[in-house]
C-alpha cells in the first residue's frame, strides 16, 4: 500500500506541477459571507429577512423590503488562530500542540442602496438598485510544526522518488530540465540545491541518497543515522471579494423580486517552507565525489530548506435570483439560486532549496524558474432558502437553509467555450468522485429591548464538501446595534468559526531502513491542526 500511495502521488507531482487541486477549488468555490455587522451578527440568516445591505449577496430581493435608502461602511479585524501537532511518525506519538496567530484588517462590506417610490397603490409600489462590495471568504490559516525524527527525512524522500522513476544524473543537473521535462520541479530543485545525490563506483549508476542520511557498508541501503529537527510553516493568505449589481422591485408589499449581477475577485497566495538540522551534525557524515569518483572532502550535513511557493489571481461573473414573499403579516419566507460561477484563473509557483556543511564550500543552493498557467473553474449551483417570523418592532428569529453540490465543479481550458483536453477530463472525473453536497444551515435572531438598541446572536453549520467524510465546520456570532432618531446607524459583531481538525504530510511515504538493514517503512510526518477565526466588524451607515 505505502508503495502504490508514493507511486500515485509522484504521479500527480508530476502531472499538475503547481496547479491548484480540488480541495482549493472548493475553497475558491464556497462561501463564508460576511456582510455587515448586523448581518454577521445574525449569523447571516437574511434570506427571509432583507432590508439592508449585507443580506443583498445572500437574497437580491432583500434590496426591495427597505423603504429608505441607505450607505454603509464597515470596517473589521480577521484572527486566525490555528494549533498544529507534529508526529514524526504518522498518525501516532504526536508531540503538544503549537499556536500560530496571524491578525489583518479587512473590509467585510461597502455598499449604497438607493430606493425609489412609484407612488403606486398597487402593483409595483418600489424599486431599488444597490451596489456592494462583500467579502464571501477569508483564506488567512498560518500554522507551524516541529519535532524531532530519527527514522525519515524529506530529503530521503527526495532521493527515493529520483531513483525509483530512474531520473538520470545528466536531466537532474540541467537547469532547462526544468521546462523541458516532465520531472517534478521539486525533485529538480532539491538535487540542484544539494540535498540528495548520486552514489556509487561511476556516480548516478546505483541510484540516490539524500544528503541527511548514511550509507551502509557494501552501499546496499541507506538510513537516517540519529535524530532530526524537523520544522515545517505553512502560510495562506488572500481573500474571495464579491462585487454586487442588485435590481430589486416590491410588489404590493407582499412579493419581493430581485435579481444580481456578481464580479467575484480573489487573491490567494501559499507557502510552505520546510527545514532541517541534525541534533548532532557530526552523526551525519558525507564524503563528497568528483565526476571520476574519487573522494575530495569529507564533512558533515548540518541542515537544509526546501520551499515552495503558490500564488493565485481569480475573476469571475454569476448571475442570482431571489424572491422573498410575505404570506401572512409577521412571517416571511425567501428563496434564491445562483447561476454556477465562470472564473478564469491566473496561477504561479516556484521552489527553493539550499543545503548546508560543516564545511561551507560545499552549501549549495537553487530557485526554480516560475512556473505559470490559465484555465478556467466553473462553481456549482447554489440554491438557499430561508423562513424567518418578526416579532412587530421587538425583532425577528430566522432560519436558513443553503446547499451546493460540489462534485460537479469542472476545470476547463483558458479561453471562451467548453475546452476540455484530457488531463482537465481527468481532473473532473476525480472531481465527480471525491466531492459531495454542501450543506449551510444559519440561525439567527434579534430581539430589540428598546426602539433604539438591538441585541443579535447566530449559528452556523457547514458541512465538508469532501466525499466519506462527515466533517463540519461551526461558526457562533453576537451583535449590538444603535439606531438614533435620525439617520445614523452603528453596528458591532463578532463571529468564531471553528474549522473541524485536518492533517496532511509533510512529505510522502517511502521504503526506509534501519541502521541494521531493516525495512521499517516507517510513515512521514504528519501534522494536525486545529483551526479558529474570530472576525469583528463594525458598520457606521446612514439612511436616506
Amino acid at each position: 500500500m505505502k508503495r502504490t500511495i508514493f507511486l500515485i502521488a509522484s504521479i500527480l507531482a508530476c502531472f499538475v506541477s503547481g496547479a491548484q487541486n480540488m480541495y482549493d477549488a472548493a475553497n475558491f468555490c464556497q462561501n463564508t459571507y460576511y456582510g455587515t455587522a448586523r448581518s454577521m451578527g445574525v449569523g447571516n440568516a437574511m434570506t427571509a429577512i432583507g432590508g439592508e445591505l449585507g443580506s443583498v449577496e445572500i437574497n437580491p430581493a432583500g434590496s426591495a423590503v427597505a423603504n429608505y435608502g441607505q450607505i454603509a461602511l464597515t470596517p473589521g479585524l480577521t484572527i486566525s488562530s490555528v494549533s498544529a501537532s507534529y508526529s514524526p511518525v504518522g498518525d501516532t506519538q504526536s508531540g503538544p500542540p503549537y499556536r500560530t496567530g496571524r491578525t489583518k484588517f479587512s473590509m467585510p462590506n461597502l455598499g449604497a442602496m438607493l430606493t425609489f417610490d412609484t407612488h403606486n397603490n398597487s402593483g409595483i409600489k418600489s424599486f431599488s438598485f444597490s451596489f456592494t462590495s462583500n467579502t464571501t471568504n477569508s483564506f488567512l490559516n498560518c500554522s507551524e510544526a516541529f519535532g524531532g525524527n530519527r527514522y525519515t527525512s524529506r530529503l530521503a524522500e527526495n532521493a527515493a522518488s529520483a531513483t525509483y522513476f530512474g531520473y538520470g544524473e545528466d536531466v537532474l543537473s540541467k537547469y532547462g530540465s526544468f521546462t523541458s521535462t516532465d520531472i517534478p520541479w521539486d525533485i529538480l530543485t532539491s538535487y540542484q540545491g544539494g540535498l540528495f545525490s548520486s552514489y556509487g563506483s561511476i556516480p548516478g549508476s546505483c541510484g540516490y541518497v539524500g544528503n541527511s542520511e548514511a550509507l551502509s557498508e557494501g552501499e546496499s541501503y541507506h538510513y537516517v543515522p540519529a535524530e532530526l529537527n524537523q520544522n515545517l510553516i505553512r502560510n495562506t493568505f488572500g481573500t474571495k471579494r464579491d462585487l454586487v449589481l442588485n435590481f430589486a422591485v416590491n410588489v404590493n408589499d407582499f412579493l419581493f423580486i430581485g435579481a444580481n449581477l456578481g464580479l467575484p475577485v480573489a487573491t490567494y497566495s501559499f507557502s510552505e517552507l520546510y527545514s532541517e538540522t541534525p541534533v548532532n551534525p557530526e552523526k551525519f557524515p558525507i564524503t563528497f565525489l568528483d565526476k571520476t569518483g574519487t573522494a575530495t572532502a569529507d564533512t558533515y550535513y548540518t541542515g537544509a530548506t526546501s520551499d515552495y511557493y503558490y500564488s493565485a489571481r481569480l475573476s469571475g461573473v454569476y448571475g442570482k435570483f431571489g424572491v422573498i414573499v410575505l404570506p401572512l403579516k409577521n412571517l416571511r419566507i425567501g428563496a434564491a439560486i445562483q447561476t454556477p460561477t465562470s472564473f478564469n484563473v491566473s496561477e504561479s509557483w516556484s521552489y527553493a532549496a539550499s543545503s548546508s556543511y560543516a564545511n561551507s564550500i560545499f552549501n549549495d543552493s537553487e530557485v526554480s524558474p516560475e512556473g505559470t498557467f490559465s484555465y478556467r473553474l466553473i462553481s456549482p449551483l447554489l440554491a438557499n432558502f430561508g423562513i424567518a417570523y418578526t416579532f412587530a418592532q421587538k425583532g425577528f428569529v430566522s432560519l436558513d437553509y443553503e446547499i451546493a453540490d460540489y462534485s460537479s465543479m469542472k476545470f476547463m481550458a483558458a479561453g471562451g467555450g467548453r475546452n476540455y483536453t484530457p488531463e482537465l477530463n481527468e481532473i473532473n472525473r476525480g472531481i465527480k468522485e471525491a466531492m459531495q453536497p454542501s450543506h449551510f444551515v444559519r440561525f439567527g435572531a434579534e430581539f430589540k429591548p428598546v426602539p433604539m438598541i438591538a441585541l443579535r446572536g447566530g449559528v452556523n453549520l457547514i458541512t465538508t464538501p469532501e466525499r466519506g467524510y462527515s466533517d463540519k465546520t461551526w461558526a457562533y456570532s453576537l451583535g449590538i446595534g444603535y439606531s438614533s432618531p435620525g439617520s445614523f446607524f452603528v453596528d458591532l459583531a463578532a463571529r468564531l468559526t471553528e474549522y473541524p481538525a485536518s492533517a496532511y504530510g509533510a512529505y510522502y511515504d517511502y521504503d526506509n531502513y534501519d541502521q541494521s538493514g531493516n525495512l521499517v517503512n516507517k510513515a512521514s510526518p504528519i501534522i494536525v491542526c486545529n483551526r479558529k477565526l474570530w472576525d469583528v466588524a463594525l458598520t457606521l451607515g446612514w439612511r436616506f
